[in-house]
């Protein structure tokens, strides 16, 4: 419904019932993420830390919540916390849901470039092209943009493009 406020508030009444309900607590960061503002992105961190402290080491929604920490931290520009969650999220993905994988990739390869690792940041594109096929055509765009404006490689980003759009088509 669009009603982010009530879903918010909502969802603050069932952690004041039970304030280690991790479901609460992950859609109450994916509502901070979404709003896309520096607070909502700590806000966002803050929601993520407490679910994760819910979870077991082996409960496979932590996957989803570390990918969504390394997003919050690298739209704050803290590349290192960034990568360290992102990480995490690669290491305990089973492969099973290469739409979420590629994207992971996708945000790792972005991290590491922002810490100059270029090589590595490459590798990590490359596994998202790999695992993404022609699924999704964020994956080729965003590649192409940081090819455009990171690396300044104007014609490897127009290859990554042309795939955004043939995906797209």
């Amino acid at each position: 419904l669009d009603d982010y406020p009530g879903a918010l508030s909502d969802l603050n009444k069932s952690l004041e019932l039970n304030p280690s309900y991790h479901y609460a607590l992950d859609l109450s960061m994916d509502i901070e993420f979404d709003k896309g503002t520096t607070p909502s992105y700590y806000s966002a961190i803050s929601y993520g830390l407490r679910a994760l402290e819910s979870l077991n080491q082996n409960d496979p929604d932590r996957v989803m919540i570390n990918r969504r920490l390394g997003e919050s931290f690298y739209n704050l520009d803290m590349y290192d916390k960034a990568l360290e969650y992102l990480t995490e999220a690669d290491t305990q993905s089973e492969g099973k849901d290469k739409f979420w994988d590629a994207r992971i990739d996708l945000y790792l390869g972005e991290t590491y470039m922002q810490l100059d690792s270029l090589s590595k940041g490459r590798n990590f594109f490359k596994s998202a092209m790999d695992l993404n096929g022609i699924e999704d055509a964020w994956i080729p765009y965003s590649i192409g943009f940081n090819y455009q404006y990171k690396l300044e490689d104007y014609n490897e980003a127009i290859k990554y493009y042309n795939q955004a759009v043939e995906i797209d088509a």
